[in-house]
């Protein structure tokens, strides 16, 4: 059925000036590359793109592991109490999960609330108590998360899991000023974005986290009449509340305005539950074949799936103009292997390059796995008629002493400007010396700790911790 130029123009004012191709019959199809029976009754997901798991929260208390390669269930975690949230580390070794024990109006815990584990690696399970109230999480490193209360006036506390210990500890909270809602992390900035519930108009809010803490950063009083959940963009550059786009470093000015609330979104794409749009103009791309229940997106940004209640169903969508690529780790402490997962659209023409043994022709899909020797960039290019599709994944192979000298520099430049002469050696210790101050920063083989010596004439050797620990709170691999 054809629309009138009147009823065009009708739609688009009511649409608040959006094209009138927003409501066209004639958009493309998104389509799924892939689609299998699923578990029933899911309601969150999150993918974990390196190992091809896909963790549903089903019900109030269960949490299930799907091995989307295999299509089989490989987990199921029943809980006590409610299961509230999911949250996957940056790095896609970790899944979180909190476990909802309830909240008093005063912000007390009714019944002892838990946060819990999943290793992608290992594939196992752990769990932690906690005295604080589990509700939100958000994954901000492998042993690092965020957590936000659920009644009326809430903190935000920054959560350390340490393995040894039985309980989930606060390194630090913020004040009661939030108001419900929920919470998204942008890793490449750094950025936590808040948007309230319960109150009106809803207030939103971005914290910078930092490495004892998160700190204020941006606050918008009733900016915008919108809330729910913010959606941060794949690339960490945009953050979503409802229908409207902001850029995550400045909030205060509203990008643009879609006509759907935005459940995920990529540098390229914002995706609602019925249809693609472009995140970069605005305007519709397709419509999405099937009923959305539940969705992730692949934090690499090249595809998605959807759950469909009806059809109990579980449907991988590429995106346009993309190839799917991951690995299965992005920093090796030493010389090894990683397995790579692969797919382009129907009928393309692959190849592979960047290590000996990824090298040449490869089919549109597959998994493999790949020896790393040194640090490498593997790629993959996709020949689709006359268009190219590229993709690619850095491989860092570096030792943990290096990983936690390379946080340092990062975090604490003043301390450790610059290193001219690289990683030393001398036995127990590995180290680096910072001219400017005089000062080295090692680590030592024979306890496993980490030393600061002090500049001249009165050095000091001081042993700062645990290398476990800084590996921790830096984020680097533990094994």
């Amino acid at each position: 059925m054809k629309l009138s130029a009147v009823s065009i123009a009708l739609s688009t004012l009511m649409l608040g000036g959006f094209s009138a191709s927003v409501l066209a019959a004639d958009l493309p199809v998104l389509k799924p590359v892939n689609t299998f029976a699923a578990p029933l009754n899911i309601n969150q997901m999150v993918y974990a793109p390196g190992a091809q798991l896909m963790f549903a929260r089903q019900g109030d208390k269960t949490i299930v592991v799907l091995d989307t390669f295999t299509q089989a269930q490989i987990s199921q975690k029943k809980m006590e109490e409610s299961v509230v949230d999911l949250s996957l580390s940056p790095s896609g070794r970790y899944l979180f999960a909190s476990e909802f024990g309830g909240q008093s109006v005063y912000g007390n815990p009714i019944r002892p609330s838990r946060f819990h584990r999943f290793d992608v690696r290992n594939r196992s399970w752990s769990t932690k108590n906690t005295a604080q109230v589990a509700y939100r999480v958000e994954a901000v490193g492998d042993d690092r998360f965020l957590a936000l209360d659920q009644d009326q006036w809430v903190s935000l506390a920054l959560m350390q899991w340490n393995g040894n210990e039985p309980t989930v500890k606060s390194v630090s909270r913020t004040g009661t000023s939030l108001y419900a809602g929920d919470i998204g992390y942008s890793h490449q900035t750094g950025l936590i974005a808040h948007s309230s519930a319960g109150m009106s108009p809803p207030e939103l809010n971005v914290f910078k986290l930092e490495a004892d803490g998160v700190v204020s950063k941006e606050k918008s009083e009733f900016l915008y009449y919108v809330s729910g959940t913010p959606i941060v963009s794949t690339d960490g550059s945009q953050v979503y509340f409802s229908g409207t786009q902001t850029h995550i470093n400045n909030i205060r000015t509203k990008l643009r305005e879609f006509p759907e609330v935005i459940i995920a979104a990529t540098a390229k794409y914002a995706i609602s539950r019925q249809k693609l749009y472009s995140a970069v103009t605005g305007e519709p791309v397709a419509t999405l074949s099937g009923a959305v229940t539940a969705l992730a997106i692949n934090p690499n940004g090249s595809d998605f799936w959807v759950y469909n209640e009806g059809a109990a169903t579980l449907s991988r969508y590429l995106l346009p103009s993309s190839v799917a690529f991951d690995v299965s780790t992005n920093e090796l402490t030493k010389a090894g292997e990683v397995v790579v997962n692969w797919l382009a659209e129907e009928g393309a023409s692959c190849s592979a390059s960047g290590a000996k043994d990824w090298d040449g022709p490869v089919g549109r899909l597959g998994r493999k796995t790949v020896s790393i020797a040194v640090s490498s960039t593997l790629k993959i290019q996709c020949t689709v008629g006359q268009q190219v599709q590229e993709s690619q994944a850095r491989i860092v192979v570096r030792s943990q002493p290096d990983c936690l000298l390379d946080w340092a520099q990062t975090t604490y430049p003043k301390l450790f400007p610059t290193a001219p002469a690289g990683t030393g050696h001398y036995a127990p210790y590995t180290f680096r010396h910072y001219p400017a101050n005089d000062q080295y920063l090692g680590v030592s083989s024979a306890d496993s700790s980490v030393y600061l010596v002090t500049a001249a004439p009165e050095r000091h050797f001081l042993n700062v911790g645990p290398l476990q620990d800084w590996l921790r709170t830096a984020s680097c691999p533990l094994n």
